[in-house]
């Protein structure tokens, strides 16, 4: 994998990629693949353009198979966008056999380097195994220029490393599962690069937003070197996805995913906190408890940067609010705080407690 900044990379992306190239964007993103067509076409690169007509695209793996189609006559496919143009192309990119690469048009979202895609499959928010991109492309103008709530939400899933470690050590502990000490330092090395100038994104400051992609595309190298997504994927991102779940349902959009995984980050720490009172057997993470940032720090960092701290902030009610927590352990089998809760039988108490706290 190859990234190319925008400082004469792009002319050296286009000189290396293949002769033909098929594009795939959305609305949203068209402008910004018209100027990565500019320069293919300057290095006499043939390209195809495949742009989805949704502004709000859902990933919907029934949807595909006409991408799929496109990509039969190129060579390479080059995403233009973020989270779902990414997951999409990592699939299409599978299923066709063609090597992909990414033009990232926002830092909102640790997928760009992963293994993994999030995509929806009869309605059910789904994690597949996939391949990661040979190339990603970065620009500093277009990333400090996204819409400012993806810019947060970046900054919100990179937060939610304090709980999906834990909740990685947790499984350990209590379950034998496989765990590796140097993906979870490294891990650590990503969260403090992408909060250490946190406070600066709302302002759009390029260094600020350049440490949080670094700090992003590194949470998805660890990802790979993991094999699976258990390094950056907790409790925190299972409320995010049983959210987004529900909202598919209603024909709704709650916020962007990291932001709602800002949220749920504020839920698990205070499962730990008050389960680590109460269970005994949490007492071998004791240390590591102690260790996460409290709610009044999470608070007052979301604050500053422009998260949101309740859930109402983002339109979800204090009953789905209370649902989510008594069910989003169930969206995929990852043993974490809430499991541990639920086998316990007290994960009903936490959600009546904490949906009161933060609806």
């Amino acid at each position: 994998m190859k990234i190319y900044r925008r400082e004469d990379g792009f002319i050296d992306f286009a000189e290396r990629a293949a002769d033909a190239l098929l594009i795939v964007c959305d609305v949203n993103t068209a402008p910004l693949a018209a100027d990565i067509e500019k320069i293919l076409k300057k290095c006499g690169k043939k390209y195809d353009i495949f742009c989805f007509p949704d502004s709000h695209l859902v990933p919907e793996i029934e949807r595909l198979k006409d991408v799929t189609e496109a990509a039969a006559g190129a060579e390479y496919i080059l995403g233009v966008g973020s989270g779902v143009i990414n997951d999409i192309c990592k699939y299409v990119s599978v299923r066709s056999g063609k090597p992909y690469g990414i033009l990232a048009t926002a830092p909102s979202m640790d997928g760009y380097a992963s293994g993994v895609s999030a995509l929806y499959e009869n309605g059910r928010k789904v994690t597949l195994p996939t391949t990661v991109p040979s190339d990603i492309l970065i620009d500093a103008e277009v990333l400090a220029n996204a819409p400012l709530d993806m810019i947060v939400a970046g900054a919100g899933d990179l937060i939610g490393k304090n709980t999906s470690l834990l909740d990685w050590k947790l499984a350990h502990l209590l379950r034998g599962e496989k765990y590796d000490p140097a993906i979870v330092g490294r891990m650590k090395k990503a969260l403090t690069l992408g909060m250490s100038s946190a406070e600066l994104l709302c302002s759009r400051d390029r260094g600020a937003v350049k440490d949080l992609i670094d700090g992003l595309i590194l949470s998805g190298i660890e990802m790979q070197n993991a094999g699976n997504s258990r390094p950056a994927s907790g409790s925190e991102h299972h409320i995010s996805h049983y959210l987004e779940m529900a909202g598919e349902r209603e024909g709704r959009d709650f916020a962007p995913h990291g932001v709602k995984v800002a949220l749920g980050c504020l839920l698990s720490v205070s499962m730990y906190k008050a389960a680590a009172e109460k269970f005994e057997e949490l007492e071998v993470l004791s240390d590591d408890i102690r260790a996460l940032p409290s709610l009044r720090e999470l608070e007052t960092l979301y604050e500053k940067i422009g998260l949101p701290v309740r859930f109402g902030g983002i339109g979800v009610s204090a009953g789905l609010l209370s649902e989510t927590i008594e069910k989003a352990w169930t969206v995929r089998d990852r043993y974490t705080i809430m499991t541990f809760l639920y086998e316990k039988g007290a994960l009903g108490e936490f959600a009546a407690r904490l949906s009161e706290k933060f609806a």
